[in-house]
């Protein structure tokens, strides 16, 4: 409608449809790169049949008195995805939008949540573990946990109790415990341990055994979003790093070691006032989520972009690195990801940018997307070639992906929302898939071809 064509005419049309006449017809074209057609909901023989296909034409045409129905299906072509037979399968209740994953192929699981019940699949044989009345809950990958091939997984409630299971759901020994805690942001873990948020300000931390402890340093606001962590690893000497950003008035990151003891220097300001700039634009000290920690050319740096756009980065001595901070057009809910060259981001409006280390910005407008606290970012590297590509999603069920010089991947977007889990490729030719929620309350399960 907003170019003004005419659906019958265009080439998508024509290409399914084989040139019939649309004179005294029904008609109806679906894509699954768009949506899912009401008749495909159903967990039907046909339903199941239909959905390995891409895109259908369905024509009813009435002539003589005599009704003729024609189906037209394609699979689709080139490089882009297809669905994995048996899915999507259908989640009871209203599953969360974040899906966390460990393994691979043969041995890998992933965990989800719907309601009160907590879910692990077998990626080998699709089978379903749950485990209900956990009220309110978060489960996500017990990262670092134990023993080799070991796949663990930790269930948080909102009231603070904690359990470690396996992947069958089973709680290890000692679990659950309570922590008497109210949660503030979601759990994370990192390195075999488990992260809580209080809404006191401070952070808590249990171990695999159920040991408890809290980090050194507390602070004057909760945090609204989990710590992120980044170890580097020197000459057989490890060093931790984790950064926050409690939201308040005074609009500060930090970055604190893996203690929770705050660095030299830190904190320092999410909004900084230049000679170019209208002071009145950065005295909010507003900004979303957690700051990036990651290394680059042997430094350890720490980005973050407050919501009226000016990204910051900033050096482990707690210094600004030039030219930054620069400026962004738009809003921002979301903090920057790095691919290993570039940082990147999006606004509000729909604006993805890609931002050098020299200050060169870039960006491409995604035309109908919307990004806010629902948004994720993810780099991942799908076809093994050494460059990442990069996978956003936000508001709407629709999960996008563009290689670095902007050109969107063939086969999306997918009817996917909020944080999705990659496969990465495997030996004898196993190509990478991509796991997924969608608003339809169903899982789906793509694999690239």
């Amino acid at each position: 409608m907003q170019r003004n064509d005419i659906l019958p005419r265009t080439a998508e049309w024509r290409n399914i449809a084989g040139g019939k006449t649309t004179t005294s017809a029904f008609s109806l074209y679906y894509s699954l790169d768009l949506s899912i057609p009401f008749f495909l909901r159903q967990d039907t023989n046909l339903s199941s049949f239909l959905s390995l296909y891409r895109q259908g034409y369905t024509r009813i045409n009435i002539d003589r008195g005599t009704v003729e129905l024609s189906l037209s299906l394609v699979p689709g072509a080139g490089s882009g995805v297809i669905l994995v037979n048996d899915y999507p399968i259908d989640i009871a209740g209203r599953p969360s939008n974040r899906i966390y994953g460990a393994g691979s192929g043969t041995s890998g699981w992933i965990f989800f949540s719907s309601g009160s019940r907590a879910y692990s699949l077998n990626m080998a044989d699709n089978s379903i573990n749950d485990l209900a009345n956990q009220g309110n809950h978060w489960i996500i990958h017990a990262d670092g946990t134990g023993g080799k091939n070991s796949v663990n997984a930790w269930i948080v409630t909102d009231r603070g109790r904690v359990t470690l299971v396996d992947s069958d759901l089973e709680p290890a020994q000692g679990f659950p415990v309570l922590t008497g805690m109210r949660l503030s942001s979601p759990p994370t873990a990192y390195e075999g341990k488990l992260y809580l948020c209080d809404e006191n300000g401070k952070v808590h931390v249990v171990d695999e055994k159920g040991h408890q402890s809290d980090w050194e340093t507390s602070f004057i606001a909760a945090l609204r979003s989990a710590p992120s962590f980044l170890t580097v690893t020197s000459r057989n000497r490890s060093t931790s790093y984790a950064a926050v950003y409690p939201k308040s008035f005074f609009g500060e990151i930090w970055l604190l070691d893996a203690n929770g003891k705050a660095l030299p220097n830190w904190p320092v300001p999410i909004s900084v006032s230049t000679d170019d700039d209208d002071d009145s634009v950065f005295d909010s000290g507003v900004g979303f989520g957690s700051p990036l920690v990651f290394a680059h050319n042997g430094r350890v740096l720490v980005a973050f972009v407050n919501q009226s756009g000016q990204l910051l980065l900033y050096d482990e001595s707690a210094a600004l690195v030039p030219p930054f901070p620069i400026k962004l057009d738009g809003i921002f809910y979301q903090q920057p990801v790095f691919d290993g060259d570039y940082l990147w981001l999006a606004s509000a409006e729909g604006a993805f940018f890609r931002v050098s280390f020299d200050g060169e910005v870039l960006f491409q407008y995604i035309s109908g997307f919307s990004v806010k606290e629902e948004g994720y970012i993810t780099v991942f590297d799908y076809n093994g070639d050494k460059t990442p590509e990069i996978f956003i999603t936000g508001e709407g069920n629709a999960l996008y992906a563009f290689t670095r010089n902007f050109r969107s991947l063939e086969g999306f977007p997918l009817p996917i929302w909020g944080k999705p889990f990659f496969v990465p490729p495997q030996g004898s030719g196993r190509k990478a898939e991509i796991f997924g929620i969608g608003m339809s309350a169903r899982l789906y399960r793509y694999q690239f071809k």
